[in-house]
């Protein structure tokens, strides 16, 4: 069912209207498309999720305007995220997150 809707979030996201300009539920579908990742990232805890998970939360900041309320937060996910992802990369092998690691991450707020 993400799946499916992962490819709408995608769509919106990839939309361009008559003026070549982006679609007005842009930032509504990258947030969801973030969200959906970092759960799927929760619920698995395997790198290449971590990776789409990180990517998201890039395109999401990139994406927002300096003086929006969610960037300090997504600032704060994202560093969290690369600092796992380099804990990870010295402490296992492919395959899943280590326990330890899995339990340490932060709870995540319903914008991002």
């Amino acid at each position: 069912m993400t799946t499916k809707r992962m490819a709408v979030a995608e769509k919106v996201i990839a939309f361009r209207d008559p003026g070549d300009g982006p679609s007005p539920e842009r930032k509504a579908a990258v947030d969801l498309a973030t969200m959906f990742a970092d759960k799927k990232f929760h619920v698995h805890g395997k790198p290449e999720h971590l990776e789409r998970v990180i990517y998201r939360f890039r395109a999401f900041l990139d994406g927002i305007s300096l003086e929006d309320p969610d960037r300090p937060w997504i600032i704060k996910q994202l560093s969290f995220l690369q600092r796992l992802r380099s804990h990870n990369s010295t402490s296992t092998s492919a395959g899943t997150v280590s326990a330890n690691v899995q339990d340490s991450l932060p709870v995540t707020s319903g914008s991002a």
